[in-house]
């Protein structure tokens, strides 16, 4: 049975798409088939992976015009010279709607220019990652950002993922979506994917990450993410599970201490042992579309992500596997 996980948090820089990222490098090379869902509009995790964003989606002409005459209105406060005025022009391009270049999630989830009538299937936008054998990406889109306004009307609008990746999940072993730092349409989507089956006693086989960095912002909006939790299973009739809670970027500080404690008070045994130390070494291998893994093996963060990678796979009953 497939694994199928979303990482979430309404708090944006609590390390999501870090943990998502590092995580699937290190599945991929013992050998577990790994789906990465970019439902995230800002789209770090195709950066992160593939080190560019493929999203056509730019504004029409009519959109860009509007918006122009908006602009104009300024031109008495603040203006260009001509020198840096004719610097910055270049020749016309033609634009393009979302879903007319490269497939990305956008066609699966919103339809091909924005037409619910023709949708892409998600094999379709799904490309491997090549620096990591086993390891896949489902392209995500910028233009999902409108996917709560383009959907209001559509019935079942936060079971869409949930569909698309059952047409799938049988040929990968894990799946984790990476989710934006809202409470809207697109994690829903992402939550119900992953939280619509009820885990039954013995290892986890689906549900929600949330992940924490131990600072007084991001503890306190664990309240308001948990009364999410609550309301969606009463709504969606969904279990809606809590797989684990991952703390990172977690510093060696008395007040770290201290909010580590509330998190581990509040969500008891949910929270995974390992915790992953603030590094630089994080960052710059995310810049290089490098596992940390491979691109500083011996560093402290490395190694917390393998011991934490062991006990995710533990909780979820699967086999603890070498890496290549």
């Amino acid at each position: 049975m497939t694994l199928t996980i979303a990482i979430a948090n309404n708090k944006g820089g609590v390390k999501k798409t870090t943990n998502a990222a590092q995580l699937s490098y290190i599945f991929a090379q013992r050998g577990y088939k790994t789906l990465l869902v970019s439902m995230d509009p800002q789209c770090n995790i195709d950066y992160s992976l593939l080190g560019y964003i493929e999203d056509d989606e730019e504004l029409d002409d009519e959109t860009m015009q509007r918006l122009q005459g908006e602009f104009d209105e300024f031109e008495d406060e603040y203006q260009l010279d001509d020198e840096e005025d004719n610097a910055d022009e270049e020749e016309d391009e033609a634009t393009s709607l979302p879903g007319e270049g490269i497939p990305t999630l956008y066609d699966v989830i919103i339809g091909i220019n924005g037409d619910q009538k023709k949708k892409r299937h998600i094999r379709e936008v799904i490309v491997p990652v090549p620096q990591q054998e086993n390891l896949y990406l489902a392209k995500g889109s910028i233009a999902l950002s409108d996917m709560d306004l383009n959907l209001s009307a559509t019935n079942g609008r936060e079971k869409i993922l949930k569909r698309a990746l059952e047409a799938i999940q049988d040929e990968f072993d894990i799946i984790l979506i990476d989710t934006p730092p809202t409470l809207g349409l697109a994690p829903v989507n992402a939550f119900v994917a992953a939280g619509s089956h009820k885990n039954v006693p013995g290892p986890r086989t689906n549900g929600v990450i949330i992940a924490i960095s131990p600072q007084v912002y991001s503890v306190l909006g664990i309240r308001t993410l948990i009364g999410a939790f609550v309301q969606m299973r009463s709504e969606l009739e969904i279990p809606l599970p809590i797989f684990g809670v991952i703390c990172a970027d977690v510093k060696r500080t008395k007040n770290a201490k201290k909010r580590m404690k509330q998190v581990r008070s509040f969500f008891g045994k949910a929270v995974f042992q390992t915790t992953i130390p603030q590094s630089e070494k994080v960052e710059e291998a995310a810049d290089t579309q490098l596992p940390l893994g491979k691109y500083a093996p011996n560093s402290p963060g490395a190694k917390a992500y393998a011991a934490l990678a062991d006990e995710f796979l533990t909780r979820a009953g699967l086999a603890l596997r070498k890496g290549e």
